[in-house]
């Protein structure tokens, strides 16, 4: 598992504002741009109403670099442990924090943590990561709060 390869989404209300580029990525950024799809494997958050996308691939080839953060947590829930594809436009790109925990002689599961946008979200997977001890990862990266227009699934399970 690449371990930081993951996006969160949690609902949060913000105003979009009128189409215009980041200035330090470049992406479009507004309500009116092109969308972006990204799909993943859908984890639930260990608070309410709180989830995690892992394995995170986007149709911009980025996959690794970003973290995604979706609009909305509505059509979520049900999705949970399935392979799903989230559709909208990046209304606003800021700065984050992915922390990603494995310690086997503690518990076998990784844990993953997302802080952005004052909020938060955290998962835990059984995934194997490939590590015999102790790690800890940590990595300031761009969030890219996407305006979900549609969720769907695409496998029933996550690879």
């Amino acid at each position: 598992m690449n371990a930081l390869t993951c996006a969160a989404g949690l609902a949060l209300i913000v105003a979009a504002g009128p189409s215009t580029a980041d200035d330090k990525t470049g992406t479009p950024v507004g309500k009116d741009t092109a969308p972006v799809t990204i799909t993943g494997c859908l984890l639930a958050g260990t608070r309410p109403d709180t989830f995690i996308l892992k394995n995170v691939t986007d149709s911009a080839g980025r996959s690794a670099d970003v973290i995604y953060w979706l609009s909305t947590t509505r059509g979520l829930k049900d999705h949970v442990g399935h392979t799903i594809e989230v559709s909208g436009p990046v209304v606003a790109v800021s700065e984050g924090e992915l922390e990603v925990k494995t310690n086997p002689a503690k518990s076998p599961d990784t844990s993953i943590q997302v802080k952005a946008r004052g909020k938060e979200a955290k998962a835990r997977t059984t995934d194997e990561t490939g590590a015999e001890g102790r790690i800890k990862e940590e990595r300031t990266m761009p969030v890219h709060r996407i305006k979900v227009r549609s969720v769907r699934m695409v496998a029933p399970t996550c690879p």
